[in-house]
């Protein structure tokens, strides 16, 4: 019931007696306003929150084009992209002379070290020891809708501290063996779709093509004659025959730098830099293949392959964890992780060869997909796949 109360209040100048009355709320009005209230704000936050993740979408887009720009300079520069690096766990003291790094021919860190000077880090690349760069912040390299740009520690125990790389460089499946190497007159395939759906078995058949191929074995610290690599980032041909940095010795029958030419299939029609799948529970780092950052070499960290389906990082189907080590753990924190993905809904981002940004859906044709990341390969190219 509304209550009225009237007050008699004598004014200067005015009739006495004259009456005002004040009018004021019962409680059950007030709890039905705060009741709206809420339901109101229930109703913004989602729409609040989905602003907040374009922007970060958006921001994130913007930084790859940062690093597509960086990539043209380093192609401007040396007349080759920049390479993915020797292999997992290296050391920068062996690929430097004089306290200047190895060009891409010879470097063992991969290609995000590689542009650095192309993206106002040239201080960072003179640092010559890896305890010091491990610990470098880049924060071009973080997407923001994943993680904040600080150092991390690795669980595993590879890296006391590392800065992570949400970004990986693009690595097709074609071949299993170098076309006229021991063994291989007619080399076979590898096929994309027996990765898809993920299981052990075509995890296991799929991940060798990751490591050069049937000449390879997994985690090797350096490239192998005869190994396979068709994408745009190659592996450093490189290879460290002693403790000294200039003793080393090229590997035979392999790719040397890609320069513009050699992509065959178009610099608009090939995939080379693209967002990697982090599991959204292992954000803060440790696992195999987000334990070194940008840092490292020829490692999941910083490439990836086109053979296995992207993923958004919360897809339970991406991994399995029943428990670690158990026979049926798949991905474990000592598994490595091979493929694209993101914290965004309904796509990941990529750069391609000619500085272009799209957004690509998890969904993309696994076949497309990996013809997307070769550079000599011919395939006929479906731009409705990208947006």
């Amino acid at each position: 019931m509304e209550k009225k109360i009237e007050i008699f209040v004598s004014r200067h100048g005015g009739p006495r007696g004259m009456k005002w009355s004040c009018r004021a709320f019962t409680l059950v009005e007030l709890l039905v306003v705060i009741a709206i209230i809420g339901v109101l704000v229930a109703l913004l936050l989602p729409a609040i929150q989905a602003a907040r993740e374009a922007a970060r979408r958006s921001q994130c887009k913007n930084q790859l084009r940062q690093i597509g720009l960086s990539i043209q300079n380093h192609v401007g520069a040396f007349k080759v992209f920049p390479t993915g690096g020797a292999g997992p766990d290296v050391d920068i003291a062996n690929y430097v002379s004089n306290g200047k790094p190895f060009g891409p021919d010879k470097q063992g860190l991969n290609w995000t070290f590689q542009i650095l000077p192309f993206l106002e880090e040239g201080a960072i690349q003179g640092i010559t020891t890896q305890a010091q760069l491990q610990n470098a912040v880049v924060p071009l390299y973080v997407c923001p809708s994943r993680r904040s740009a600080a150092t991390r520690a690795a669980l595993n125990g590879v890296a006391p501290t590392f800065f992570p790389v949400d970004y990986a460089g693009v690595h097709p499946c074609t071949y299993k063996c170098a076309r006229g190497s021991p063994g291989c007159a007619n080399p076979a395939a590898y096929n994309p779709r027996d990765s898809v759906p993920l299981t052990k078995g075509g995890y296991t058949t799929n991940q060798l093509s990751f490591w050069g191929g049937s000449n390879g074995h997994v985690a090797d610290p350096m490239t192998r004659d005869n190994q396979v690599y068709d994408g745009v980032i190659v592996r450093s041909p490189w290879r460290l025959t002693g403790t000294n940095p200039s003793t080393g010795e090229f590997a035979a029958n392999v790719p040397r730098p890609i320069s513009i030419n050699r992509i065959i299939d178009g610099t608009s029609h090939t995939f080379i830099v693209g967002e990697k799948f982090v599991r959204s529970d292992w954000y803060e780092g440790g696992s195999k293949s987000d334990d070194k950052g940008w840092t490292d070499g020829w490692d999941p960290d910083a490439m990836r392959s086109t053979c296995f389906q992207p993923y958004q990082d919360n897809d339970s189907t991406a991994f399995q964890f029943v428990p670690l080590n158990d026979p049926n753990d798949l991905f474990g924190k000592d598994r490595d992780v091979y493929y694209f993905g993101s914290a965004h809904s309904g796509g990941f981002n990529t750069l391609f060869a000619d500085g272009s940004v799209h957004t690509m859906g998890y969904d993309i044709d696994i076949v497309v997909f990996n013809g997307l990341g070769t550079r000599a390969g011919d395939e006929l190219f479906d731009a409705s796949s990208l947006n």
